[in-house]
């Protein structure tokens, strides 16, 4: 979320600093440790529970642990670690932040607020503050079915902002909608007075850029419309109307359809609280039913699931605004899993064209039950994978699947479940081969 980076870059924080001396020789901090490092998310939630366990008394665990619950969604759970944490090491701003980001996922703002105020960052805490009444009030119809642009190869499709038509996009890589300032301005957004940093969006063309903060009053989505939604407002000079991040996305049940080129939402249920996850869970499908693969939501605000290449674990990052081939693997998974590296480095945009002669290849790529073998790979610059990226998640991020990877799949984020669904479109043949192992990409 935008106010957590800014924060932590206030405070020139990192996720994986530790709060305070721990034991040295835990052997659950050395695993926990040992298996982010390693791109392994499944062995470190197993690894950080059981490092509470060994030193019930040391804040960092309890804040590690709350850490991983809300990259789980567990908000409860996440805001009583982090509690507990802040009892043990009162002076940690960090863990204070992380609460703040809790209590602004659950909807409760002047909690998240309070927390910012506590941080002594006053401009930051009254914009959060107004956003009260409750932001994304849904009115109207409670489910919608767009249909996405056929001729582009990202996700558009067609809102109205303020009565004013426009379209936009879906970004599971960024953590705040955005509207591009010159249509915020023709449709009268209402505009905050601090400027704020906000890393990392594909169109910027940098690693960071001065953004404005507003709100939206009203966005029609056809016959559901969103009340009070928070935006950037970045100057993108007509490249983009205006972003869905994950932060709206995480209050409906999204689905994309590739195949039939169809964006459906629905307003996102409550229900039981989901149980954490263990050590190689969640990852299943059915003879006859869907891929479901847990992910996580990180406090930047990116959805990643865990994978593998040639063995080696990998998290990869879902970005639904990602062209080219349908992977990218960075330099450093490059080195770790000694792939191959063709046609040098590549200096301009990536997502600005297709760099064919730039590439890697690997022999198997496994995301749950989906196979790949034998195929190629963009090579990802350091502007796919910024030190930034791995500064604010705590944990490196080696890979991104992008719309090529999803074609042939209607695909649902459930951000209540916390996990993807993958449902093979039905033109597909249905032997296990077919639906599991995928063609080799052609150069293009």
């Amino acid at each position: 979320m935008i106010f957590l980076r800014t924060v932590l870059l206030a405070m020139g924080l990192a996720l994986v600093a530790p709060a305070e001396p721990a034991i040295a020789d835990s052997p659950s901090r050395a695993a926990f440790e040992s298996s982010l490092q390693k791109g392994d998310l499944l062995g470190a939630g197993g690894a950080v529970r059981r490092w509470v366990i060994e030193e019930p008394n040391s804040a960092l665990p309890w804040k590690k642990l709350g850490w991983f619950e809300l990259m789980e969604n567990r908000l409860p759970e996440a805001r009583a670690h982090f509690r507990r944490a802040l009892r043990l090491h009162p002076s940690d701003p960090e863990t204070q932040a992380l609460l703040s980001l809790a209590w602004y996922r659950s909807g409760e703002l002047s909690q998240s607020a309070s927390e910012l105020d506590g941080l002594g960052l006053d401009a930051l805490a009254e914009l959060v503050a107004t956003l009260e009444p409750k932001a994304y009030e849904i009115e109207g119809a409670s489910s919608v079915r767009l249909p996405l642009l056929a001729a582009f190869p990202r996700l558009k499709f067609p809102v109205r902002i303020n009565g004013k038509d426009a379209q936009f996009y879906i970004d599971t890589r960024g953590g705040m909608s955005a509207v591009n300032d010159t249509v915020a301005r023709a449709a009268k957004v209402e505009r905050q007075q601090s400027n704020f940093l906000q890393f990392w969006f594909w169109a910027a063309g940098k690693w960071s850029v001065k953004n404005r903060f507003g709100r939206v009053d009203t966005l029609n989505l056809d016959s559901m419309r969103i009340r009070r939604v928070p935006v950037l407002l970045p100057n993108w000079k007509g490249l983009v109307d205006g972003l869905l991040g994950t932060d709206f996305l995480s209050h409906f049940e999204t689905t994309i359809d590739y195949p039939a080129k169809k964006l459906s939402l629905r307003k996102a249920d409550g229900g039981a609280a989901k149980e954490p996850r263990g050590e190689g869970e969640g990852e299943r499908r059915s003879d006859s039913g869907p891929i479901v693969l847990p992910f996580f939501w990180t406090p930047g605000g990116q959805i990643v699931i865990q994978g593998r290449v040639n063995g080696t674990d990998t998290v990869f990052l879902l970005d639904t605004v990602a062209a080219g081939r349908p992977v990218t693997l960075s330099r450093r998974l490059i080195h770790r899993a000694h792939l191959p590296a063709h046609g040098g480095y590549i200096i301009s945009l990536r997502r600005a064209g297709l760099f064919p002669k730039v590439y890697t290849e690997f022999r198997e790529l496994r995301v749950g039950p989906i196979v790949r073998l034998d195929q190629k790979a963009d090579i990802g610059t350091m502007y796919d994978f910024p030190p930034s990226i791995d500064h604010m998640q705590g944990f490196p991020i080696d890979g991104i699947l992008g719309n090529g990877f999803f074609q042939s799949y209607r695909l649902t984020l459930d951000f209540h479940q916390m996990r993807v669904i993958l449902d093979p479109a039905k033109t597909i043949e249905t032997t296990e081969d077919r639906e599991n192992v995928a063609d080799p990409v052609a150069e293009r």
